[in-house]
Parts: structure tokens; C-alpha cells; sequence
């Protein structure tokens, strides 16, 4: 028996394109979450790239409406997707920072915990972050060291902590991003062997 074709409104498809558009989920994840083939939410994500430049022409009747009434109530659908936007970067960042030590500070480990591919996690950086995932896990890796040196830890202790093979290549990590080495740090309680 074959199933008949699911009839979807303009502005359903509008909203999934435009929501692809923007690029916060991936096409699989909004397709699954609204129940449309990822195809589907890939070619309306074409659609709304090719049209809408169109709706900003001079004389085009969206324009006229742009001009009239309706102008303060545009505005405040803007602002509230930048606040949404805004909201939504914030709450990626604490949830990456509370799995970053959980993945060991790797960033194919946080693409696995975010059940994200690699490269799409590569990408949420890139648009959320400007950086790769990589450099983020080590600066957050280099905080933690910091907050474990404060507390008095042994550099050895801090490297198996946070997963360094050697405290030699710890020491040099810290170092370069710290222009210090752990032992500087920390002050005059640990043995300047890291310089």
C-alpha cells in the first residue's frame, strides 16, 4: 500500500528552512524533531537562502509592509531571536565546560558525549566559539591545572589528573599558555624541575 505524500504549509516550510538556516541544529536533528526526512529540511534551507534576499528588494510588497504598522512587531521578533540566539550560546557553552573534564579534555570523546559527529562538533565550535574544539579543551584543561595547583596538588598528581602521559609535556602545555611553568605558578612550594 503506498502512503500518500504529506502536504506541509508555506509557513511550516518556511520556519523549518529558516531554522536550518540559522544553523544551531543540524538538518537530522530538526528533520527528527518535526518529523520530516532531512532532505526535505535541506532543500526548504536552499529555498529560504535563494528567496530571501528577494523579500528586501525595492517594490517588493514584503518591503511596503516592512514600512507600515507591523515594523515594531518585527523588531521584537528580531531581538527576541538575538536574545534566543544569545540564550542558546550560553547554555552550549556551560554544557560543553560541565562534559569537557568528563571527555577527558578530547575533543572526539566531547563529540561522542554531545552524539555529534567530530566534524559537526567542529562546526558548533566554530560558529559558537570561533575556535576547534581542541584549543578550547585545552585552555579549560590548563584551568583546571591552575585551580589544582592552587590547591596545593603535586605536579605529578595534576598530570595523571588531567591525563597528561608525562608531567614533562604537562609542563610545557602549561607553559605555553600560561608564559609560566607550574612550578612559577605555584609559587616557591614546588621544585622548578618543569622549566
Amino acid at each position: 500500500m503506498k502512503t500518500k505524500p504529506k502536504n506541509y504549509s508555506g509557513a511550516f516550510k518556511a520556519k523549518i528552512g529558516l531554522a536550518a538556516l540559522v544553523g544551531i541544529k543540524t538538518t537530522a536533528q530538526i528533520g527528527r524533531e518535526n518529523q520530516v526526512h532531512p532532505l526535505l529540511v535541506g532543500q526548504w534551507k536552499m529555498i529560504v537562502r535563494e528567496r530571501l534576499p528577494e523579500l528586501f528588494e525595492p517594490g517588493h510588497h514584503s518591503e511596503r509592509a516592512y514600512r507600515s504598522s507591523d515594523k515594531k512587531k518585527i523588531d521584537h521578533l528580531v531581538e527576541a531571536q538575538m536574545a534566543f540566539r544569545s540564550r542558546n550560546r550560553t547554555l552550549l557553552r556551560e554544557g560543553w565546560a560541565a562534559l569537557a573534564e568528563t571527555a577527558h579534555y578530547d575533543a572526539n570523546e566531547l563529540a561522542r558525549l554531545c552524539q555529534l559527529s567530530t566534524r559537526q562538533l567542529q562546526r558548533q565550535f566554530r560558529h559558537h566559539l570561533e575556535r576547534s574544539p581542541q584549543d578550547w579543551l585545552n585552555e579549560r584543561r590548563m584551568l583546571a591545572a591552575r585551580e589544582l595547583l592552587r590547591s596545593g596538588l603535586r605536579i605529578k598528581e595534576i598530570t595523571f589528573l588531567l591525563g597528561f602521559k608525562q608531567a614533562s609535556h604537562f609542563c610545557r602545555q602549561f607553559k605555553l599558555l600560561n608564559d609560566m611553568s607550574p612550578s612559577e605558578f605555584a609559587g616557591s612550594r614546588f621544585p622548578s624541575k618543569c622549566r
